[in-house]
């Protein structure tokens, strides 16, 4: 089952060349959009722009989800319950866990997922996710589909006709987790959160811009096919087109080919030294999946000693996005954060999050705050694009 595109995308590899970020405002007849009120339209137009060439098709929605509780018991001395469940789609079914604060109350929901064997560690920022009132669900992401070349998992054999990308297939995961949560007493359900590092990074950009449930999401080491830009490279120093030191779409396609849709192929260099090139005629970047989370909130995170997830380029997808929320009236709905070290999901990443949660949940202001928005680039933007945010009515 391929994606069909509702607006006749084709794999054209004649687009024009534009070694800029393209415009998110212009609309598939050539005209750019010039007020809010043609947003939800255009969001639609670039969101099945972005599943025919990166995301691919979506697992099928069950009619119905629902849970069984397979065990509680309390951990932190009795401030948090630890419940396992089963959630059950009709033609499938996966494992979740769930750890929420033990008293009264409706708590916002950090939606995730873990690897192989982590799922069981209880990390120390989980214990303060449950002192500031935050529930955390957590799924394995082998209970949806395997983290390997030749993909594969339980989806595909619930699914036989199901041929998407495990990407697509993870986010549908976390959609499924919220149809289940949603109905619990304790659950916020106007403040969901998807939150995941490097691959699942990527995985909750893909979430939180098919599913408008999900209120605020945290991308840490996003990096290609996250945040990163495709076509614009670089390292904390600055630009850097320089495909050794930092992922292309085409070593990506080349050593993950189950995570993406085989389309980017046509945009990719899939031989050594996957250089970017074919990349300057996709026509769209990853500006595009920062805008769709709009104007809901985001938070991304990066690593300085992480020259390999192009934090160059996901500084311009930043500013280009944010031409959009500035459009929307939501400019106050994005943030950025840095912290020293290498890949990986810090304590302080999740802690920026809460922070940026926090205030925007709940109207507190924490000192954490101070962190986050301390550029590295000072750069004008028009190195990144050559265009703006409409001009307001008169």
């Amino acid at each position: 089952m391929d994606y069909q595109s509702r607006y006749g995308f084709k794999l054209i590899e004649d687009f024009p060349e534009n070694r800029l970020l393209p415009d998110l405002f212009m609309g598939g007849g050539g005209k750019r959009i010039d007020s809010p009120v043609q947003w939800p339209a255009q969001r639609d137009y670039l969101l099945d722009m972005l599943d025919y060439f990166l995301y691919g098709p979506m697992p099928p929605v069950p009619a119905k989800v629902s849970g069984e509780l397979l065990k509680t018991g309390e951990l932190y001395g009795g401030a948090a319950l630890e419940e396992d469940l089963l959630i059950d789609c009709g033609e499938f079914r996966f494992g979740a866990r769930v750890l929420r604060p033990n008293k009264g109350g409706k708590f916002p929901v950090i939606c995730a997922y873990t690897m192989r064997g982590f799922m069981w560690q209880l990390p120390a920022e989980w214990e303060t996710l449950c002192q500031r009132d935050y529930a955390l669900a957590l799924i394995d992401i082998n209970e949806i589909a395997f983290d390997r070349p030749e993909g594969g998992g339980p989806v595909y054999q619930a699914y036989p006709d199901y041929s998407g990308k495990a990407i697509m297939a993870w986010s549908w995961g976390i959609m499924r987790l919220i149809d289940y949560l949603e109905r619990r007493s304790y659950v916020d359900t106007e403040k969901f959160i998807a939150a995941g590092c490097s691959r699942l990074g990527k995985q909750t950009i893909c979430a939180m811009i098919h599913d408008e449930r999900i209120a605020l999401a945290g991308a840490a080491g996003s990096g290609c096919g996250g945040f990163g830009s495709f076509r614009i490279l670089g390292s904390p120093r600055g630009p850097e087109q320089n495909s050794s030191t930092v992922e292309t779409i085409g070593r990506m396609m080349c050593n993950f080919p189950h995570w993406f849709s085989e389309n980017m192929l046509s945009f990719s260099s899939v031989q050594p030294p996957y250089g970017v090139k074919k990349e300057y005629r996709l026509p769209f970047d990853m500006h595009f999946a920062r805008a769709l989370c709009a104007p809901r909130c985001v938070i991304s995170s990066n690593a300085l000693d992480d020259v390999w997830g192009n934090l160059y380029g996901d500084y311009g997808t930043y500013l280009a996005a944010q031409e959009l929320y500035q459009f929307l009236g939501a400019q106050d709905n994005t943030a950025y954060f840095y912290r020293e070290g290498a890949h990986g999901y810090d304590k302080s990443e999740w802690l920026a999050m809460l922070d940026f949660a926090d205030l925007k949940f709940r109207g507190i202001s924490r000192p954490g705050l101070s962190l986050l928005n301390k550029g590295i680039f000072d750069l004008d933007k028009r190195v990144y694009f050559d265009w703006e945010k409409p001009a307001p009515h008169v």
